[in-house]
């Protein structure tokens, strides 16, 4: 067997490693509560957070403005510490999406460069319901909700919906292991036990960070969409008839929790 691919040089900046403690990174799975989370940690005055530096849209942005048409000319890692200068607080950072780590940037040199970061991890345990709620999004082009009583409700191919949990799913338990292998300061939060025990995760998360957790400003953002998935897909029974080859799946839409 040949190991010769284990020894190919990854690029490492000393002054990255240096800082590094101060970073703060949000890897979340899409529709998991992340924007409110970001808000959260942006409401704390030690704290400063960035959205989505890895959407392809900024990236291109960012990439043209330093005359290059596909790639940052310093490199993935370096894109992202570009996007930290001046930022100043004691912990500050952004928010990175499971799929773009591994689409977007070299993830192995990323961890290796941030190893000593402080990371947060946020999932959700029902994926079905997460998906379902990303594409209702995209279709309304509405991203959050703000009035209880306002239903959407569109129509899904069952086999496509499929693809796009499984790729949810490999991209989320990936990333999650590779942080966790190479990665001490870890936090990880679920949609549901954040939202339903507010107060017991601002704590958590405050401790980790070691910082006030009474200086933190939670806003009153609706989170949870109030009505079952019956209401929300025109084709219900259809995708659950569907989903009887894959009940890990199947029983996630008669589960009434978000």
């Amino acid at each position: 067997m040949n190991n010769n691919y284990l020894n190919l040089p990854v690029k490492i900046f000393p002054d990255i490693l240096e800082k590094n403690s101060h970073r703060l990174f949000v890897f979340a799975e899409a529709r998991s509560g992340s924007t409110w989370l970001i808000d959260t940690l942006n409401s704390h005055p030690e704290v400063i957070m960035l959205d989505e530096i890895l959407k392809p849209e900024i990236q291109q942005k960012y990439y043209k403005e330093h005359n290059s048409s596909y790639r940052y000319p310093g490199g993935d890692v370096q894109y992202i510490e570009d996007h930290f200068k001046g930022l100043s607080g004691k912990l500050n950072g952004c928010k990175i999406l499971f799929p773009q780590a591994l689409r977007f940037i070299d993830f192995y040199e990323f961890l290796q460069n941030y190893r000593n970061s402080n990371f947060i991890i946020l999932t959700r345990k029902n994926s079905v319901k997460a998906e379902i709620s990303g594409l209702i999004a995209k279709d309304y082009s509405r991203w959050h909700l703000r009035n209880i009583k306002d239903k959407q409700a569109i129509t899904l191919n069952p086999k496509f919906l499929l693809e796009r949990l499984k790729w949810r799913s490999w991209s989320k338990q990936f990333c999650i292991e590779m942080l966790q292998a190479h990665c001490v300061n870890l936090i990880q939060l679920e949609y549901k036990f954040l939202f339903k025990e507010m107060t017991e995760s601002i704590t958590n998360l405050a401790d980790f960070l070691s910082v006030s957790s009474a200086r933190f400003k939670t806003s009153s953002e609706i989170k949870a969409n109030p009505f079952h998935l019956r209401e929300l897909l025109t084709n219900y029974e259809e995708c659950c008839e569907y989903f009887q080859n894959f009940p890990e799946y199947r029983r996630m839409f008669d589960d009434e929790q978000n």
